[in-house]
């Protein structure tokens, strides 16, 4: 799925690029290779053409015990039918299928090609209400689960779905599958918390594994009975007696499965082949980036991919970890706010030069609409399932608490999915929701990149530059030659000379964490200045760029303050209680960037509850009268959730209060020298 190999078909299942094998081949699970594999057709003709699940092979077990015991007397003895169909049920389980299936729309049959890991889902996974049934969209989520086993620089995949969609199922299916393919491998389970883990064992890997035929059950350790409890371990027993004497002779994986508390550091030290992560966004107690960062390199070794993850999960209300929140007093952004840091850091647009998203892992959303009951062909009623859905979200339609809560459950686009109230925000949520979902549509809108000096020259003239992973974004640039870089330099220092037109505010990063176990950006805003002649300019007196990141150095996060300075031509109002960048601006030269309020000896604005209360003051009127001059989506949701008593971890929030402040209180500004040149002194004839 991964190679775009001769003969392949492209598919695209949501943001990716899947390789369908030519018909009759299929994509080995282990070798990544095209190999020939088995054509299934139920019927001749069109109409009865549909996936239908295999019987065994008749008295397969009862044939089975009678080659071993002819193996006691033989060791080479092998039944050759037993044989050829284990050798086709193995082949089928890692190079996948292809079937004839009706398709109603044209009126014809077609080929489908399903995974090895799909087909042994619905033909030997036996889940609580019997074997799963063909599923057309389970058909795409399979294609995924291929890619990413077979893509060099994917850790895995965060699936986000409604309920009852089978995720557990196809989880605890993902993980036995893979770690029983091979030896010594070691596959990990956690959840949301630790009860949740061993129900995920109990539920989704061992009631199934009980029912597998023998030839996909491995030998393992019999010490925990006959339903081990505490996790599937296939190995020999020390267990003495006849039936050991029997096992022993076959060869143990000394592979296993296990399940752990949701702490961070159960997985921190084991290499994994496989972890599973089930229902990881409603992880309450600890927040998942957390997790995530600790566990993923027990699958990624010295920059080695490993093993793979299998993350899934609904999105769920925050109140429903508010007596947890309230104990531990650890998570105020929320299960929504911590999903989505997660969740954008698994954008597949953005990858590093390594060529991995910053979490390593690739992200699917199946829609809601796209569920529902399907008929023997796969295939759902999307237009009905919308409908539904859609008469269900407007009966809610004045009730933003409730139709939230819905939308997250039942989401259609990503942005359903981090839709949150707070009864308590100082902010009108209702008003940054609608704006956070009018926006939505505008993927364009905002730009990401960097500003950089012009030919790399230090000190020139500073360009704007696209990048995929850029630490600033904007939603408006200069449109004409000259208009950027209002500044003049007199030998080393410069003066800024748009301050006019832009204010700026600045929330350095500090070296300690936040309240949610995460170390805070550095966030600055341009505000453009409003103007009484641009009424009708949509980015008049509107936040027109956003910085939101944690450079490695201070130094390189000063130096970016230094350039967007000198692009918008406009000083920058800092917090002062985090140190350095005076310092930093004073030995550049660029002092006069710095901005200092009227009536202050010193340079930054204190981040104490009084200017707090200043900013908020000016933010709620602003946001009120100016709701569509809104495009930065991370600021809208932080102000969502904004949390007056532990505003550690909204930095965002902080720094455009600062930049309001900054805006209202025009700041003082040194005057560049005056300068002329000495041609005009000299008189001409």
């Amino acid at each position: 799925m991964y190679r775009n190999e001769p003969g392949t078909t492209k598919l695209k299942v949501a943001d990716y690029v899947c390789h369908v094998p030519p018909f009759g081949y299929g994509w080995n699970i282990e070798t990544g290779e095209l190999q020939e594999t088995y054509v299934i057709k139920r019927s001749e003709k069109p109409v009865e053409q549909y996936w239908e699940r295999e019987e065994i092979l008749e008295d397969y077990e009862i044939k089975r015990e009678a080659e071993v015991l002819q193996q006691e007397r033989d060791s080479d003895y092998v039944d050759p039918e037993l044989a050829a169909y284990r050798q086709q049920e193995w082949h089928r389980r890692k190079c996948g299928v292809w079937f004839w299936n009706y398709d109603a729309k044209t009126g014809s049959s077609r080929p489908v090609y399903i995974t090895g890991l799909h087909y042994f889902y619905m033909q030997w996974w036996e889940i609580d209400i019997g074997y799963p049934s063909y599923r057309a969209r389970d058909t795409r989520l399979f294609y995924l689960l291929m890619l990413i086993t077979l893509d060099p620089f994917c850790l895995g995949l965060l699936w986000i779905t409604k309920r009852k969609e089978g995720k557990t199922a196809v989880a605890g299916c993902w993980v036995y599958e893979t770690i029983t393919r091979y030896y010594k491998a070691h596959g990990g389970i956690q959840s949301m918390n630790d009860e949740a883990a061993f129900e995920f064992y109990e539920k989704a890997v061992l009631t199934p594994w009980v029912s597998l035929p023998s030839f996909f059950r491995p030998v393992f350790d019999t010490m925990g009975g006959s339903l081990p409890m505490k996790g599937l371990y296939f190995n020999h027993s020390s267990k003495k007696g006849k039936g050991a004497t029997v096992k022993n002779k076959e060869r143990a994986l000394e592979s296993k499965i296990t399940f752990g508390p949701a702490k961070a550091s159960v997985y921190d030290g084991p290499k994994l082949k496989a972890y599973v992560s089930d229902e990881c966004l409603k992880l309450d107690l600890l927040d998942i980036n957390v997790r995530h960062q600790k566990v993923r390199f027990a699958c990624e070794i010295d920059g080695e991919i490993k093993g793979k993850m299998f993350y899934t999960s609904t999105v769920e209300d925050d109140d429903d970890t508010k007596a947890s929140i309230i104990k531990n007093n650890k998570n105020k952004l929320g299960m929504a706010a911590r999903g989505k840091k997660l969740w954008d850091a698994s954008n597949p647009k953005n990858k590093d030069a390594n060529g991995q998203t910053k979490s390593g892992l690739y992200r699917y959303l199946l829609p809601a609409y796209e569920t529902g009951q399907c008929d023997i062909y796969g295939e759902a009623d999307t237009d009905k399932m919308r409908t539904y859905f859609e008469n269900m979200f407007a009966s809610y339609a004045n009730d933003k608490g409730l139709l939230y809560s819905l939308r997250r459950k039942n989401p259609f686009v990503e942005e359903d999915l981090w839709r949150v109230t707070n009864d308590e925000s100082i902010f009108e949520t209702g008003l940054l929701n609608d704006r956070i979902d009018n926006i939505a549509p505008f993927k364009n809108a905002v730009q990401r990149g960097n500003f950089v000096w012009k030919d790399g020259i230090e000190d020139s003239t500073v360009e704007w530059r696209n990048a995929a992973n850029g630490r600033f974004y904007i939603c408006w640039n200069f449109t004409e030659h000259g208009q950027s870089n209002r500044v003049v330099r007199n030998g080393k220092y410069c003066y800024p000379q748009n301050d006019l037109n832009f204010s700026s505010g600045c929330d350095p990063f500090s070296h300690s964490v936040t309240v949610d176990y995460r170390k805070s950006d550095a966030v600055a805003f341009i505000k453009r200045s409003y103007d009484p002649n641009k009424l009708d300019d949509p980015y008049n007196d509107a936040f027109v760029c956003m910085y939101s990141a944690r450079p490695d150095t201070t130094s390189m996060f000063y130096e970016d303050m230094i350039r967007m300075g000198i692009y918008f031509g406009c000083q920058i109002l800092f917090e002062n209680n985090k140190n350095g960048w005076e310092d930093y601006f004073i030995m550049r030269g660029y002092e006069a960037f710095l901005a200092k309020l009227p009536g202050e000896k010193g340079y930054g604005i204190p981040g104490n509850n009084p200017n707090v209360d200043r900013g908020i003051n000016l933010m709620y009127d602003y946001h009120i009268k100016n709701i569509t001059k809104f495009w930065f989506s991370g600021l809208m949701t932080q102000m969502i959730t904004f949390d007056y008593q532990n505003r550690t971890a909204f930095d965002k929030v902080i720094a455009a209060l600062i930049t309001m402040i900054a805006d209202s209180k025009r700041t003082t500004r040194t005057a560049a020298p005056q300068m002329e040149e000495l041609s005009s002194l000299i008189c001409t004839y």
